[in-house]
Parts: C-alpha cells; sequence; structure tokens
C-alpha cells in the first residue's frame, strides 16, 4: 500500500465537571479479508455502562504484547498504526472473509502515546473484560502437538465433571491417561510454557470475563479446562515455592468452581487482597515494572472497593453483622459522593490509583505505605522484600519491596505466627510515625515503626539452594552450623531443654509451617490454636523418622542427652510412633517441608544460641527484631542513623513467634517504647587498664536530650546492644594507656570528656574524648561542659560569624546549649534576646546575660521581636534579629523577625518535628541557613576541633563563660540518673541536669 501519516487519535469525551462520567472506550471494528490481505479497520467511541446507553456486543482479546522490535501495520480509516508480530498474527486469525467483527484490542483501543489517557482506560481495564461476550485469549501460532494438548484438556474436563468431589477416584484416572498418553501431556505441559501464562495483565482479563477461549491459529477450546490441568503440570516440574504461575491459574479456574470451597475475595470479582495477589502474581511478567501494581488493582479487595481497606479486621472473618453493616454503609456513602463529580474518589487512595506520571519507586513506596497503613495495620507487606544482593545505598529504600524481581524464597508470614502482636481489641497494630491517612509523609522514603530488639546473628549458613527431587542438604548444612559431628556421643540441649537436634528440625519447618505445606488454610483458620499444636506434633514426629530412617543409619550409633543421660534413638522412637492422624509419620513429608521452608534463605545461630531461618543477603551482626504489627520477626541491619531491613524470619523461640514477648512488653504497663524509668542499676568488674584508653573514676555524669532518644531507640547514632546510657562525665584520671609512651594526663588529673556508657562509676576513653577540667571548677560544672559549649561556640563562631554589635535570637535560651549560647553570644558583643516558656526561666535566662526574653508560647512572640528591635536597635534601620540560634525547630517561624543578611543556625529538633520551611522568606530576605553537627567535626575537621576548644578556654580564662548546672534540685548516685532524665524530658529543669557519683568501694556500677 501507500505511505501514509500515522493515524491520529480522536480525543475521548472528556471527564465532566460535575455528575458521573461513563467509562468511554474504543471499540476496533476489524474489517474481513483474506489471511495475506493488509489489516484494516475503523475505531469507534462507545461507553461501556448499561445506564448510560445499551453495549454494543464485542469480543475482548487477551495476548502479550511480545518482546519483538519489528512492527507492521493495521490501517485504520485507511491510516496505519504500527502492531507488533504477535498482534498481527492473532488479528489475522480473528478477522472474518466475509464480514467485519467488533473486538476490544489494548494496544489499538488506547492511544499509547497519551500517559494521562493510558491511566484513566487502565482504571476501567476491568470494564472492558467484564462487558465483553467472550474474551479470546490468544496463546500464540500453532505448533507440533497443539491440537493433542487441547484434546487432552477436554479429555480431563471429563474426567473431572465424572467424578465430582472423589479426590481419590480423580487422582488414579489422571494417573492412568498420563500412562497412556505421555506424548499429549508432554504437548500440554509445553503449552505452559507460552509466555501468555506468566503475564501480569492476562489474569485480570480472564478473571473479569464471562467466558473465555483458547486460540492457536484455527485451534479453539475453553480456556478454562486448560488452566485446570496446572496442578498435573507442575508436578511434572522442579518448582519449590508455593504460589508459582500453575497454582495460581489454578486457584483462577477453582474459585469459579462453586464447589471448590476456596474463600476468594472479599469483594464479588476479586481474588484476594493486595498483599496476597502481590506474592502470588510475583514471578509473573510485566513490560513496564509500574504494572505489577497496576494489572491487579482490578481484581484485588482493595482496588475494586477501597472502603475494604478501612474496614477490616484481624478476625479470620470479616462477616460479623456490625461490621458488613459499616462496610455497606462506607460503601454506600462513598459511592454517592463519587457520582458528584468524576475526580472526587473519597476512599480511594492515591496509591490505588494508576498514574503513569509516577515513577517506579513513587508507585512501589506509596503502595508499600498505603498497605501498611490500611486497618488494621499489620505488617504482612514487608515480609515481600526478598533482597537478592546487599540492600544499596540508593533511593530505593530498604523497606520497599521488588515486586519486578521473582520470588526469591518461601512466605513465612502466614497467620499461625503473632510475633508483633498481643491478646484484645486494637484499632492498630503496627506502631508508625509520619503515616499520615491524607498528606504527604515528611519523608517518604523513611518508615519509622516501633519493636524491640530479640537478639544479635552470631553465624550463618551458605546460602541453602538444591533441586525439588534432589535430596536436603541436612548433614552439609548441620556440619556448617555446628562445630560438632551429628552423630557424636553427647547431644547438647538446645534452650528449652529438648536435644538440639530437634531444635535444629524445628527450625527447618519453621515450626507448624513446614509440616502443614499442604494444608495452610486449617493453619490459619479459627482453629488455629489447636492445629498450630497438632503440625507441630506431626513436625516432630516426621523429623523424627527422618533421622532414623537418613541420618542414624548405622547399626553402632549410640547418643546420649541430658542431665540423666538419656538415649536419644529411643526418644526419637518415642515420637516416631505418636499420633498425628491418618497416615501417620512421614519421612519425605518432613523433607518435602524443609526444603519448601529453607529454599534461597540462610541457616542462622544467634548470641544467646536461638536458631532461625532468614534471608539470603544476612550476615552475621544483623539483628532479629520484633516490629509491632509483623506476624513474623525481621532481619535488620544497623547503620549509622538508620535501619535497614533485610527481611522476614523465623527464630526457634515460641514466646517470640507467637506473641508471648509482645504480650509481657503490652501487659506490664510499659508504653510501647521504654522511658529512662525502666533503666536499672547493675554490678560490673572494673574494668581493665587499655593501650589506647585512660581509665576514670566517674565523680559526675552530664545528662542529655539525646540520652532519652537513645534509650527509646530514636537516635540516629543507636549504639549496638547491650550498651550503657550516658555520654558527658567528670572524673579523675586512675591509669594511663598502657601502649601510650607519652600521655598527655597523667594519673590524677581531672578531666571532662564525652563517651558512651557515662552513667557508671568507671569508663575507659579515648584521649581525642578528654579536656582538663578549667582551674576553680567543680566536677558537676565540668560534667556538662562537653556538649554544650562547643556546640554554641562552634555555631554561634564557626558557622554564624557573630561579631560585635549583631542581634542574636537564642531559643530555648533556659537549657544547657542555650545557657552557653547566651554567654559566647555576649561575649563577641552581641545583643541577646532569649526565649523561653516560663517567667523562672527567662530570669534565669537574664542572669546568665541575655539583654531581653520573649516568651515563645505568646502567639504574637515574633511581632514582639521585630517591635524590639525596631525600637531598640539605632542607625542601622534592621527590624529584625542578624542570627536565630535554634535548637528546637523554629527556624519558620523565626524568618518572620529575622533582618537583611541573616544567619538561621539550626542546632537540632528538641520539639521532635523536622520543619518545612518558607524558602520565599530566605530569598527576600538574602538568609543563610546553615547547621551544625559537632560530632561530626571528628571525623571531617579535626583541625577545627581544637581551635573551638581554644576559644572556649579563652573566655573561661577571660570569666565570661561560667558552668549552666541545674541547681534547684541536687541528682546524687547512679539510682537518681531515672528521676533526672525524666525531669529534663519534662522540661521540669534549666541549664545542665548533673548527676553527682559518690565514691564507691571499687566495684563497677553500671546502667
Amino acid at each position: 500500500m501507500e505511505s501514509y501519516s500515522q493515524y491520529i487519535y480522536q480525543p475521548l469525551p472528556p471527564i465532566a465537571p460535575v455528575g458521573k462520567t461513563p467509562p468511554f472506550t474504543r471499540l476496533l471494528l476489524l474489517s474481513s479479508g483474506q489471511q495475506n490481505e493488509p489489516l484494516c479497520g475503523s475505531l469507534i467511541i462507545h461507553a461501556l455502562d448499561p445506564d448510560f446507553a445499551p453495549i454494543l456486543p464485542y469480543e475482548a482479546l487477551s495476548y502479550v504484547w511480545g518482546t519483538e522490535t519489528e512492527q507492521t501495520s493495521i490501517y485504520i480509516d485507511g491510516r496505519p498504526i504500527a502492531i507488533k508480530p504477535n498482534l498481527d498474527a492473532a488479528l489475522r486469525n480473528l478477522r472474518l472473509p466475509t464480514r467485519a467483527r467488533r473486538l476490544w484490542v489494548d494496544a489499538l483501543c488506547i492511544d499509547q502515546s497519551n500517559i494521562e489517557e493510558r491511566s484513566r482506560q487502565v482504571r476501567y481495564m476491568r470494564f472492558m473484560f467484564k462487558h465483553a461476550t467472550r474474551v479470546v485469549v490468544w496463546l500464540g501460532s500453532w505448533t507440533p502437538g497443539v491440537e493433542m494438548a487441547f484434546e487432552l484438556a477436554e479429555r480431563l474436563a471429563v474426567i473431572r465433571e465424572h467424578c465430582g468431589t472423589d479426590k481419590v477416584t480423580l487422582q488414579k484416572a489422571v494417573v492412568e491417561l498420563a500412562i497412556g498418553a505421555p506424548e499429549a501431556f508432554h504437548h500440554l505441559d509445553q503449552l505452559f510454557d507460552r509466555p501468555y501464562f506468566i503475564r501480569n495483565w492476562c489474569i485480570q482479563e480472564v478473571v473479569a470475563s464471562k467466558w473465555a477461549i483458547a486460540k492457536c491459529e484455527g485451534l479453539e477450546t475453553n480456556f478454562f479446562d486448560i488452566i485446570a490441568t496446572a496442578p498435573y503440570m507442575s508436578l511434572k516440574r522442579d518448582q519449590i515455592l508455593l504460589g508459582m504461575p500453575f497454582e495460581f491459574w489454578n486457584m483462577i479456574f477453582m474459585l469459579r468452581q462453586p464447589s471448590s470451597g476456596l474463600p476468594g475475595g472479599a469483594v464479588e470479582g476479586s481474588l484476594g487482597s493486595l498483599t496476597l495477589l502481590l506474592a502470588t502474581t510475583r514471578d509473573f511478567k510485566v513490560t513496564d515494572p509500574r504494572d505489577k501494581v497496576f494489572s491487579i488493582l482490578g481484581i484485588s479487595d482493595e482496588g475494586l472497593e477501597p472502603a475494604t481497606a478501612f474496614t477490616q479486621t484481624m478476625s479470620s472473618s470479616d462477616h460479623n453483622s456490625a461490621l458488613m453493616l459499616y462496610r455497606r454503609f462506607a460503601i454506600g456513602v462513598s459511592k454517592r459522593i463519587n457520582s458528584l463529580g468524576p475526580d472526587v474518589d473519597v476512599l480511594r487512595p492515591k496509591a490505588l490509583r494508576p498514574d503513569y506520571n509516577k515513577n517506579l519507586l513513587e508507585v512501589y513506596r506509596d503502595l508499600t505505605r498505603f498497605l501498611i497503613r490500611k486497618s488494621p495495620r499489620v505488617l504482612n507487606v514487608l515480609a515481600h522484600v526478598q533482597h537478592t544482593e546487599d540492600p544499596p545505598q540508593s533511593d530505593f529504600p530498604s523497606w520497599v519491596p521488588k515486586w519486578y524481581q521473582p520470588r526469591q524464597c518461601g512466605i513465612l508470614y502466614v497467620g499461625c505466627f503473632l510475633a508483633g502482636f498481643c491478646d484484645g481489641h486494637f484499632r492498630y497494630f503496627a506502631e508508625a510515625e509520619d503515616m499520615p491517612l491524607s498528606k504527604e509523609p515528611l519523608r517518604p522514603n523513611s518508615l519509622q515503626l516501633r519493636g524491640f530488639h530479640v537478639d544479635r546473628v552470631k553465624s550463618v549458613s551458605d546460602v541453602l539452594e538444591y533441586s525439588l527431587t534432589g535430596p536436603f542438604p541436612f548433614q552439609d548444612l548441620w556440619g556448617q552450623v555446628f562445630s560438632f559431628p551429628i552423630d557424636q556421643g553427647e547431644m547438647p540441649l538446645y534452650y528449652d531443654k529438648t536435644p538440639l537436634v530437634m531444635a535444629f528440625c524445628a527450625t527447618l519447618l519453621a515450626g507448624p509451617l513446614g509440616a502443614s505445606m499442604g494444608d495452610l488454610e486449617l493453619l490459619t483458620g479459627d482453629t488455629k490454636g489447636l492445629t498450630k499444636e497438632r503440625f507441630m506434633r506431626q513436625g516432630e514426629a516426621d523429623a523424627a523418622v527422618y533421622l532414623l530412617s537418613k541420618i542414624f543409619t548405622a547399626d553402632n550409633v549410640s547418643i546420649k542427652y541430658g542431665p540423666q543421660g538419656q538415649n536419644l534413638l529411643d526418644h526419637l522412637c518415642s515420637l516416631a510412633t505418636i499420633d498425628v492422624g491418618e497416615g501417620g509419620a512421614d519421612a519425605e513429608r518432613f523433607e518435602r517441608g524443609a526444603r519448601s521452608i529453607c529454599f534461597h534463605r540462610r541457616f542462622y545461630v544467634t548470641d544467646k544460641g536461638y536458631l532461625g531461618i532468614g534471608p539470603q543477603v544476612m550476615r552475621p551482626g544483623d539483628e532479629v527484631c520484633v516490629l509491632f504489627g509483623g506476624r513474623v520477626p525481621f532481619i535488620l541491619r544497623r547503620m549509622p542513623d538508620h535501619h535497614l531491613l533485610i527481611g522476614d524470619t523465623y527464630i526457634h523461640e515460641h514466646a517470640v513467634m507467637w506473641g508471648k514477648v509482645t504480650e509481657g512488653i503490652k501487659r506490664r504497663g510499659r508504653t510501647d517504647i521504654p522511658g529512662p524509668l525502666d533503666l536499672t542499676v547493675t554490678t560490673f568488674p572494673t574494668p581493665s587498664p587499655s593501650p589506647d584508653k585512660y581509665l576514670i573514676k566517674i565523680h559526675s555524669a552530664g545528662t542529655n536530650f539525646f540520652d532519652l532518644l537513645q534509650i527509646q531507640g530514636k537516635y540516629q547514632h543507636q549504639p549496638p546492644l547491650p550498651w550503657i546510657s550516658g555520654m558527658e562525665f567528670g572524673g579523675t584520671i586512675l591509669s594511663t594507656p598502657t601502649a601510650a609512651r607519652s600521655p598527655k594526663f597523667k594519673v590524677g588529673d581531672r578531666v571532662f570528656g564525652a563517651t558512651q556508657g557515662a552513667y557508671a562509676t568507671h569508663i575507659l576513653a579515648l584521649e581525642a574524648a578528654l579536656r582538663p577540667v578549667p582551674e576553680g571548677w567543680s566536677f558537676e560544672d565540668a560534667a556538662g561542659l562537653f556538649v554544650t559549649a562547643p556546640t554554641s561556640y562552634g555555631g554561634l563562631v564557626t558557622r554564624a560569624n557573630v561579631q560585635p554589635g549583631d542581634w542574636v535570637l537564642v531559643h530555648a535560651a533556659a537549657g544547657g546549649v542555650g545557657l552557653a549560647a547566651v554567654q559566647i553570644a555576649k561575649a563577641k558583643g552581641a545583643t541577646v534576646i532569649a526565649t523561653a516558656g516560663s517567667e523562672r526561666k527567662r530570669q534565669i535566662a537574664m542572669s546568665f546575660g541575655a539583654d531581653y526574653t520573649i516568651d515563645y508560647k505568646d502567639p504574637k512572640w515574633t511581632d514582639v521581636v521585630k517591635k524590639l528591635c525596631a525600637e531598640k536597635r539605632t542607625g542601622n534601620g534592621k527590624a529584625g534579629v542578624d542570627i536565630v540560634y535554634d535548637p528546637v525547630g523554629m527556624i519558620d517561624q523565626s524568618l518572620k523577625c529575622v533582618a537583611w543578611n541573616a544567619r538561621l543556625l539550626v542546632i537540632g529538633f528538641a520539639a521532635g518535628t523536622i520543619e518545612k520551611v518558607a524558602l520565599n522568606r530566605v530569598l527576600l530576605k538574602n538568609v543563610s541557613i546553615v547547621g551544625l553537627h559537632w560530632g561530626q567535626y571528628a571525623s571531617f575537621e579535626k583541625e577545627t576541633v581544637g581551635v573551638v576548644w581554644d576559644g572556649i578556654f579563652e573566655l573561661i580564662r577571660q570569666g565570661k563563660f561560667r558552668g549552666t548546672s541545674f541547681t534547684d534540685q541536687s541528682f546524687v548516685g547512679l539510682e537518681s540518673v531515672p528521676k533526672a532524665l525524666q525531669a529534663l524530658g519534662g522540661r521540669e529543669t534549666w541549664g545542665k541536669v548533673v548527676v553527682k557519683i559518690p565514691d564507691d568501694d571499687g566495684a563497677s556500677s553500671k546502667l
């Protein structure tokens, strides 16, 4: 044909500003023609809403686009649209010789170059297939054996119908047919290798259909007869993981059978929750990774009816009358409001709206946040994180699953485990911060969850990889984990007093999970308590038979265990005879369960000796943690200012896995995070002299807000467990570093410093962390100097370049760093305005040199500052301050009262909120915003550290800087540290709260 310009799509009717807009799309009218003639047709715009207009009969084509780069063309109204070879072949085989055929084909009926239209049409995708008279599943071109595959599927359908619910007869008939027709089974197996069966979009297209036929050129058959054979085909393959494509297609077939008993989703037309579908479709493929999410919205509970996301409970059945009434009410209200305008969708979060303007990270991250935030806030989605390499330090957060990657290992989060839960009714189970319902999170790439530390990983095995048909590498794994042979004369005991080998076996099965692989629905149902015990007994019996038949097979094996020297083989024999129901104990069942649970995972041992199965990228030093709302624990990796989520884990500690530890934390009246009153005093031997550290007797310890954050597990530099609280101290040198030839300090010198573990009677510290106590200063005043003085001096002098005549606004001026800032600013010739929240604290600020004080609780305090500057500053016309010193988080408000060329100094966020700043004010007033992280200067600017301390000591010698110790109340002894911290956290104090530590009898006590 002649060359023509490309076809230009007629726009779809716009969304009406008021009222409901029907789901408009286009239908292809495929012109008649012979096989080798050019493809021609036309497109008509049509509404798929029977309330708007009758829907024309049409067929929907379900196919795969293919990865070929070459293209052909179809001529629409005489103008070409490029199509790929697979669609070309499908249309040629669907084209009728004498009349037109009405079809819906996504590549043609959607303007693929229009991102807005694509996003709009994807929302309607389910309608396209739901309203079709039938769906044609194009499996590709004819190949030898396709006829035999189609015929075998039809014969198996007849057998299934004849056998009904008689599984034994059905299995026997299928085996006989397989023996009699091996070639047909081979070709049917090959049929499942076609790309169609691993494409995400194809799932929704079939699920939404009234009926579907499979087509290979001129051959056609019932598509559901084909997918009904998936379980038979999976037995021929080396598939270890549950939920691979075979099983998923079979689930689709079973859900269409009223007699199957499968529950399906909570919404008509749904296959289940988004979390379930994301897991079970993991091995399917898409061209655009974003479609891993968009393609299942139309077949999921939350995607079809967002109200379910806000009305779900932890109950195994959501069908109680009150909940159903509330759910119907919520759905009814949302539909009524949504009908007022097409863009009004009151219960549909942005994460559930297909939007091709969002990048991959945004789509996956926002959906992960939604799945955590939705009622009742559980963390099942985090179990989808399956890293194939160490989580990179990139923009893709470690806690966001990469659903575009194939599944690496099986799931552990099924309903039998309740690690992060406790009994009782709770509106939400996961305890998350920065998780707003409507607004955007402040730090969208950071996930803030609460939980507790269980133990630290001591050693890990190699990644477990093997074949479904091969033996499980039991003895090889034992040799990696333990330093003694499994058949040595004495078997050690696990912490629960059971033989270590039985704990090892139970870990391989993840408790009851591995023993229940064929009956997972029992494990997650209403009787899960009794069923859990049943499967645990079954797992024990299966393990015992496995050990007797495959491990301890030598005639002369004699192994003792326990304090009484019991015979291990006798114990195994007794376990093997436990009544576990029909069929008894089964060694093969144990091996199947272990293979499924452990595939692509690592076995590990913790510091306390617990055994576990974890993700393949875990390593020694990682931490086992329980996050509230998580069914299983997680492996986390501590970084300088955050954690990486490595993956889910099973740890063989029943109290952890079934929520007893969480229950204990909640029931003891503890809040969700520990506080200062949880600190206890413990006695240890005095530390021994160190090659590079001084041993110091502590006489006083300073308190800090970051001590509170550390105790709560919120500090950006969290020390590894176990750790001693406290950072600042004043004391006397007891011994110098044993490897030092000319130490700076000598025995008996009075020093102050900062090192982790200051709430103790003795401490080891590096020379760089120490300074001499100024002449005439007490240990109490010196103990509060190491953080406050250089923070304020470094901020005001080094970063803000304070000059004589500057006006400085000091926030939280009655605090430790605030009083230091007041003194340093005054010493440099500045005028100081101090803010504080009480009259007493304002008086304190004045006593340390502040020129003016202001109550920051006054909503018009910025106006007061501007008025004060306008009245008192003479000669320069400035109606604002030159420097703002902010350890609280008040920069945005302070911008309202700064002068031209002002410097805003960010010291911290004691108010607890990370600010968003109005940058227009920064621009209009030529403002500089600078930060100070004093603790990092030792790493990046060592020379500045000495300069700052020289400046501080010079001010002390000049009498311009004095200690800021809180004197209204005394705190004496380590036992008083919790109350001192409580007073600090409650804003009941001023200055630096210091604890006096009296002399002891030589033992070292620590908090």
